[in-house]
């Protein structure tokens, strides 16, 4: 039965096709036999690159006489589409690759370039029917044998019905549109095929290819004397309205009330500073624009200004310490010169006067000569920065005993222990029944435990949520049954009237 139903399917369609071709004679033209693309997108392309190795291995080739080819009556009639797998595929393989031929001999716009593109159409879609409705009557024929649903001819309907389909597209109709003000008046239009790869020519210079989008049968459009601008103040009822909102007005176009500052003059003490009565923003809002507008803007400035002074004051101070070490290195350097040459002066007179002294006696004098005893003086005084002498407080001081806790991960063992020696100090001052102050060492122990957890927090990289604003902006007006209305001027001045002169 699958083969009766193969061989029926292959006869119907080998009739149809001849029947569809006798105008254009596709399925007579002859193409390369060994050629075969698995690919149906690139089907035209990979002959081209065909027919290219082909000339590059002999440049006096003839197609017709030198390369074995074949057309489609004689696969049908050979039998040679039923003996693959993909037999419905090669189908449409050679149909597309002998129209494509044809399509780029015929010149565009002419009969025959017309009729081989409708064959195409005509083809792809029978074959896609064809297949859509066999398959369908093998899968829902509950009647039909399990392994009538599970043939081979089964299989290859659905696969190549897929391939095909996925690859098939008809294409947007296209026409050409005048740019200029003065040309041609009518176009019509492009008759293209979508196996034309040559490139788009225009007839004119002014013109330009467009795409033709087509219309929306739900609506059905207006007539050609209603498609004018309406010039009447009174709209025709039995059209559709052409603007979407007449006379519209957006409210942020009104002068909307803010928060305004009071004057009391005396009573300022305990009288409110800003009135929001009737306002449409708070005074925070406010304050975030101005933050964000001015604020950060002048911080910025601020500390770019604090950074550039320490950074000029700190070259300051280093290029003077540059300077007192290079004075001192010279003062020794001259105390050690003038040492020198007395010595050497010494030496001279001494070895003119004992010149029969003994060679031991010499080395003794000369090692006493030897001995330099060089002073320099003092270091200059010692640079202190009292801006971070003004800015230190007590919580700025750190112990080793800390930074060892951290390295070590017992930072939560040492402040259980700062908590219980700063608990037992409290608890001994408490007990004296006297109001005091905290000592020096539970002010230490506190600021300790509060480095500590701070420390510890900011290790955990906690992100603060961002701060978010409301994008819609609140405004309260009156609620009118139609659009907002348009406040319109009124004219005071007046008509100056002719006198009649009798």
């Amino acid at each position: 039965m699958v083969e009766l139903l193969k061989e029926n399917f292959f006869q119907n369609l080998l009739t149809v096709l001849k029947g569809a071709s006798s105008k254009c004679r596709a399925l007579d033209e002859r193409f390369p036999k060994e050629f075969y693309e698995p690919d149906p997108t690139h089907i035209y392309d990979s002959y081209v690159k065909f027919l290219r190795a082909k000339f590059d291995e002999n440049p006096d080739i003839k197609i017709a006489e030198d390369i074995d080819s074949i057309s489609i009556s004689d696969k049908f009639a050979s039998g040679d589409y039923q003996k693959h797998e993909d037999s419905v595929y090669r189908i449409y393989h050679d149909i597309k690759l002998v129209c494509s031929i044809l399509i780029h001999y015929y010149s565009q716009g002419t009969r025959s370039y017309q009729m081989v593109d409708k064959f195409y159409k005509f083809a792809a879609e029978l074959i896609l029917r064809e297949c859509y409705r066999v398959g369908a009557k093998l899968v829902g024929d509950f009647a039909a044998d399990i392994d009538f649903k599970e043939s081979d001819f089964s299989k290859t309907i659905s696969n190549d019905f897929l391939k095909i389909s996925q690859v098939y597209q008809l294409p947007v109709t296209e026409t050409y549109h005048t740019q200029t003000k003065e040309g041609h008046l009518f176009s019509s239009v492009i008759t293209r095929s979508v196996l034309d790869q040559r490139p788009k020519e225009v007839p004119y210079e002014e013109c330009e290819i467009v795409k033709i989008i087509p219309q929306a049968t739900s609506q059905p459009a207006n007539r050609l004397g209603f498609v004018a601008a309406n010039t009447s103040n009174v709209p025709d009822p039995t059209i559709s309205p052409t603007e979407i909102m007449t006379s519209f007005l957006h409210p942020n176009w009104y002068p909307l009330p803010t928060t305004k500052w009071l004057e009391y003059g005396d009573y300022q003490s305990f009288a409110p500073s800003i009135s929001e009565f009737k306002s449409v923003t708070d005074c925070s809002r406010k304050g975030d624009i101005w933050l964000e507008k001015v604020g950060y803007k002048s911080w910025l400035e601020i500390e770019s200004k604090k950074r550039g002074a320490a950074e000029a004051e700190d070259k300051n101070v280093e290029d003077e310490k540059i300077k007192d070490e290079g004075i001192e290195d010279q003062k020794v350097e001259e105390a050690n010169d003038s040492i020198g040459s007395d010595n050497q002066k010494k030496e001279s007179n001494e070895n003119d006067e004992e010149q029969n002294v003994a060679t031991d006696e010499e080395q003794d004098t000369n090692e006493e000569g030897d001995e330099v005893i060089v002073t320099t003086e003092p270091a200059g005084p010692v640079n202190i920065n009292l801006k971070n002498l003004y800015d230190w407080q007590p919580s700025h001081e750190i112990h080793d005993e800390d930074i060892t806790a951290f390295e070590q991960g017992e930072q939560q063992r040492l402040l259980t222990e700062i908590l219980l020696k700063l608990k037992a100090c409290k608890s001994r001052r408490v007990k004296l029944n006297k109001i005091s102050k905290p000592t020096s060492e539970e002010v230490s122990l506190y600021h300790r435990a509060q480095n500590i957890l701070k420390e510890a927090l900011l290790s955990k990289q906690i992100v603060t949520s961002p701060k978010l604003h409301e994008k819609h902006f609140p405004v309260l007006q009156t609620n009118y049954a139609g659009s907002v209305p348009v406040v319109k001027t009124i004219s005071t001045r007046k008509k100056k009237s002719k006198k009649v002169m009798q």
